[in-house]
């Protein structure tokens, strides 16, 4: 990636593990600026930056999945196969975890019967 000379970067997250209807869904907010912040004299400048070409996203998303796939298999997450046998034996996984959620036994609300009249 590009950078400015003598730039730093900043971000700011936090994690919200709550939806709107208090489910649990844990997921991120962030605030990343598309630029760095150079030290002046007197203070620091923001220094815009272009956005990343089509091959700079590829290389890192190529570089996340090898390394997200690896942590994986490294926990037992996923066997140690091929990056692809082991993202199709993840995403069976995930359906597998999915169905069990049908096996919960619910009950149908009882039917309504009307009332003999009085």
């Amino acid at each position: 990636m590009r950078a400015s000379r003598g730039g730093q970067a900043g971000a700011v997250s936090f994690i919200q593990f709550f939806g709107s209807a208090l489910q649990v869904t844990p997921h991120f907010h962030s605030l990343v600026p598309d630029g760095v912040f150079v030290p002046r004299e007197g203070g620091v400048r923001f220094g815009p930056l272009p956005p990343p070409t089509q091959g700079e996203v590829e290389r890192l998303l190529r570089g996340v999945r090898h390394r997200v796939l690896r942590l994986l298999e490294k926990r037992g997450a996923l066997p140690a196969q091929g990056p692809e046998d082991a993202l199709q034996a993840y995403q069976a996984h995930l359906l597998q975890q999915r169905l069990r959620w049908t096996e919960v036994d619910v009950r149908p609300p009882p039917s309504k019967q009307p009332r003999p009249p009085a």
